[in-house]
């Protein structure tokens, strides 16, 4: 082993003497069959799942086409008429009673879902009165503005709880009639178009500036047919869901089954 290992050197002669475990053939071959099938439902489960999760921004370009050309002629309206931007900011680290509460506090770790429930760290409601953090209500659009994960991808989600954000975001609260759910989901199928917005600030850090994302310009479909492409959306995340608790009954089983066939081998 090289030099710093943890590990003693085992020699060929010890290596040798290891006993396994040997079922007769006849109870290896059921094994193998047995983990064969369950493994072949668990890999067709999660290709059901990927499928359907591709189905959302396929549902969109067929309803409303590409935003980037808008082949259907929808009225354009820059993002800036739609929606008011929101700041969020850190607490002091000195302050353990900021650090204290049940408010989520949400940061870029926490954007790696189309909807926010929670948060991984959360503060006191003090930082409300006491700092300038503000609430982010309900419905808000959120959206990644700072932060090497710009190199490849433009987090966007939308949530469904009351939370506060860090400064490497931006909360984007609708202004005039627009579905959130709609706005949220061109912005994901544009994410092409939004990386290209992205710029590098001096010390190395991806940026996407406000007035370039304020300027983003937003195909906007009647309310009643935006309304419909959520509705639909809504099903197909209940599909999803059914989908992700399939494979996760089916990831049990198989683990299950595999525990008890080595376990009657012994």
């Amino acid at each position: 082993m090289g030099q710093g290992s943890t590990f003693a050197a085992i020699g060929r002669a010890e290596l040798a003497k290891i006993e396994f475990l040997l079922p007769p053939l006849t109870e290896q071959r059921r094994i193998e069959e047995i983990l064969s099938r369950t493994e072949g439902i668990v890999r067709l489960r999660r290709d059901a799942e990927k499928k359907a999760a591709e189905l959302i921004p396929a549902l969109f370009l067929d309803m409303f086409g590409d935003p980037a050309t808008n082949p259907k002629g929808w009225s354009v309206h820059l993002l800036k008429d739609l929606v008011s931007f929101m700041s969020g900011g850190t607490p002091s680290k000195s302050r353990e009673d900021f650090w204290q509460g049940d408010l989520p506090w949400v940061s870029p770790k926490d954007m790696k879902q189309a909807y926010i429930v929670d948060a991984i760290d959360h503060v006191s409601r003090k930082v409300l009165s006491e700092t300038n953090i503000k609430l982010v209500p309900i419905g808000s659009l959120l959206i990644v503005v700072r932060g090497m994960i710009l190199v490849h991808t433009v987090p966007i989600a939308q949530s469904l709880i009351e939370h506060t954000i860090n400064q490497d975001m931006k909360a984007l609260l609708p202004v005039v009639e627009v579905n959130v759910g709609y706005l949220l989901w061109l912005m994901k199928v544009s994410q092409p178009q939004l990386l290209g917005l992205v710029t590098t600030a001096a010390h190395g850090t991806k940026k996407l500036d406000t007035e370039r994302l304020e300027n983003f310009r937003i195909p906007l479909p009647p309310l009643e047919i935006q309304a419909s492409f959520v509705e639909k959306v809504a099903q197909i995340e209940s599909i999803l869901s059914q989908q992700s608790a399939a494979t996760a009954k089916a990831q049990a089983t198989f683990d299950a089954l595999l525990a008890k066939a080595f376990a009657s081998s012994e």
